[in-house]
């Protein structure tokens, strides 16, 4: 996996998962043992399930994460699919064609689109976020913690390395409630 801004999921609605063949892109993952039958007829297996984190580009610029759920993990898919069935169906999602562009939107609110190339395969616009990926997002801000919490939940790193991983902009989304650093 390259960092480059677009990548290859092409959005399928005869899909019934989202299912890329790339165990790094996961976030969240458990081992599983599921069939899925193939267009010609071929069985393989989903090896996991769980989620990843797509950080959708529109004009240029980097959105908020889109977590995408249920996404089985099979290693043996040439392509990346997103099911467009299981977001319409499952959470809500309304798509709308207009050329060669798919729009998914939520109560309103666009969260990504998906243009199609060659072939009319609609791909997604934006990237997945992996551990290479992450420092391309933007920064969500969390709650104001104390130094004493973050010391906890970061494996009881030393406060002066916290401070110094703060100062540096190593982290991102750390707020410390009443601490100057």
């Amino acid at each position: 996996f390259t960092q480059s801004l677009t990548i290859c999921i092409a959005a399928d609605t005869g899909a019934s998962s989202t299912m890329p063949p790339h165990r790094s892109w996961f976030i969240k993952y458990e081992p599983c043992h599921i069939a899925i039958l193939l267009p010609n007829g071929k069985i393989i297996y989903a090896v996991g399930i769980g989620s990843i984190g797509f950080i959708p580009v529109i004009d240029g610029v980097p959105q908020t994460v889109v977590e995408f759920s249920r996404v089985l993990h099979v290693p043996e898919l040439q392509n990346n699919l997103l099911s467009v069935l299981h977001l319409t169906k499952n959470h809500g999602v309304h798509v709308a064609i207009a050329g060669s562009v798919m729009s998914f939107s939520k109560d309103g609110q666009l969260l990504f689109t998906a243009t199609a190339a060659d072939k009319n395969i609609a791909y997604l616009d934006g990237y997945v976020r992996t551990h290479e990926t992450a420092h391309l997002t933007s920064s969500i801000t969390t709650v104001p913690l104390s130094l004493q919490t973050w010391h906890d939940r970061l494996g009881h790193h030393a406060f002066d390395i916290i401070k110094t991983m703060k100062k540096r902009d190593l982290l991102t989304g750390l707020d410390i409630k009443c601490q100057s650093l």
